[in-house]
């Protein structure tokens, strides 16, 4: 039998949308280094911990839309995985230095 942790280490893909969610689970995320795919979407996130995608070194696809971000503080420097970053929806002050990434997808998200 495959243990949960054994398990959560191999998860791909998370969706975790409408799910009130008001922080990223860094504990649990520590244990899924090989996400490609995390979407956030659908939440009441304000902010996300710089080290998420350090975190994640296989992450391809990381969605944020709807949230609550005005200042997202992603440090991308070490990303050579990360593809497409999806903000839409989000009342952001301004847009991250996008580093490796190859789409950035902002659409219906207002500038304030």
């Amino acid at each position: 039998s495959i243990s949960c942790k054994g398990a959560l280490a191999q998860l791909c893909v998370l969706r975790v949308r409408r799910t009130a969610l008001d922080k990223v689970p860094l504990p649990a995320l520590r244990q899924m280094p090989q996400l490609t795919e995390l979407d956030c979407s659908d939440n009441r996130l304000v902010e996300v911990p710089p080290q998420l995608v350090q975190l994640l070194p296989r992450l391809e696809l990381l969605n944020l839309e709807n949230n609550r971000l005005t200042v997202p503080s992603l440090d991308f420097r070490y990303s050579t995985s990360l593809r497409a970053l999806l903000l839409g929806l989000n009342p952001l002050e301004y847009i991250p230095t996008l580093g490796p990434l190859t789409a950035l997808v902002q659409a219906w998200s207002k500038l304030v």
